[in-house]
């Protein structure tokens, strides 16, 4: 089927900010698919790394406003922020470590990232078993930073079973982040 997409006119895909924002729509049947891949700049307090950071969120919010609500949607990637538990969006704030439970590091802006959550009714599929685990890893310590988020209506069961690939071989000693799969109901 990914071959058949390809020769065909039957994906679209922009770079909406340059290495951080990409936003792909693949044009299927019932309704068109669109995936937003993420990669949000590092946390820091200073004046112009939370400006990126801003910009991302708002070229983001910009981008959701654009996309049908008949559209699929998932979104993924580097959010480089953590989520806090919100009812029916996002599970659990914390993920299991071996040390007990961990909230990670904390980042003075995630509540535009819970805003753009609750404004869009996206679910965040990664926080719904603690057990998971990170899916960042640095030398300051694990902390769940990436996210796989689609519409309320297509967070079944199924969905959020999320898959962590901890062990994959490409993955390097030192820092990384674990690359997550999961499938997501198209009807």
């Amino acid at each position: 089927m990914a071959t058949r997409l390809c020769r065909s006119n039957q994906i679209v895909w922009r770079e909406v900010e340059a290495g951080r924002l990409v936003h792909c729509r693949l044009h299927l049947h019932p309704r068109s698919f669109d995936i937003i891949g993420v990669y949000q700049h590092t946390w820091s307090a200073a004046v112009t790394q939370k400006s990126r950071r801003k910009q991302i969120w708002t070229s983001l919010g910009k981008l959701l406003k654009e996309i049908p609500n008949r559209n699929s949607l998932c979104i993924l990637g580097d959010f480089n922020c953590p989520l806090p538990s919100m009812p029916r969006l996002v599970g659990q704030a914390h993920f299991v470590t071996k040390t007990g439970n961990k909230l990670g590091p904390q980042h003075g802006d995630s509540s535009t990232l819970s805003q753009l959550m609750n404004d869009f009714q996206l679910v965040a599929l990664n926080t719904w078993i603690p057990a998971l685990g990170a899916t960042s890893y640095t030398a300051s310590g694990p902390s769940r930073i990436d996210h796989i988020t689609v519409r309320y209506r297509d967070a079944d069961t199924s969905a959020k079973q999320v898959g962590m690939l901890t062990d994959a071989p490409f993955l390097r000693t030192g820092a990384y982040h674990a690359p997550m799969i999961t499938s997501v109901n198209h009807k």
